[in-house]
């Protein structure tokens, strides 16, 4: 959901090829029509757009139930897999969007990520 701009703006900073092809949604429209919530009281101009972000964050909001979804993003999955997050981390710190986490072989192949010795879920594989 968003507008012309905001996907142009997305395409960039993901540093996404040309191929792929961004739809803008202004409305939701689409988006609804596959199920798509359109999150915590969203006719509610009252509440800043930030205040509803935070309750969708610790899930609340529909859809309801969200929360048991929303964890295992704060406190990792043991039975998770990492290895969509160790490439989203090599493209953006290869763009230099943050510091660096990961450790390259001379092939550019991560070998060390410093979050694997974070406390208590250092052995998990996901976090």
């Amino acid at each position: 959901n968003g507008k012309t701009g905001q996907c142009k703006m997305l395409a960039k900073l993901l540093d996404l090829p040309e191929e792929i092809e961004l739809f803008a949604d202004p409305t939701g429209e689409a988006g609804r029509k596959f199920g798509v919530s359109r999150g915590f009281r969203p006719d509610d101009e009252s509440m800043p757009p930030f205040v509803k972000q935070f309750f969708s964050g610790i899930g609340i909001g529909p859809p309801w139930m969200t929360l048991p979804a929303v964890l295992p993003g704060y406190f990792g999955d043991p039975n998770g897999q990492r290895g969509w997050i160790e490439t989203s981390l090599k493209q953006g710190q290869e763009a230099g969007r943050w510091p660096a986490v990961l450790e390259f072989d001379g092939k550019g192949n991560v070998i060390g990520n410093k979050f694997d010795n974070a406390p208590l879920v250092s052995d998990w594989g996901q976090r």
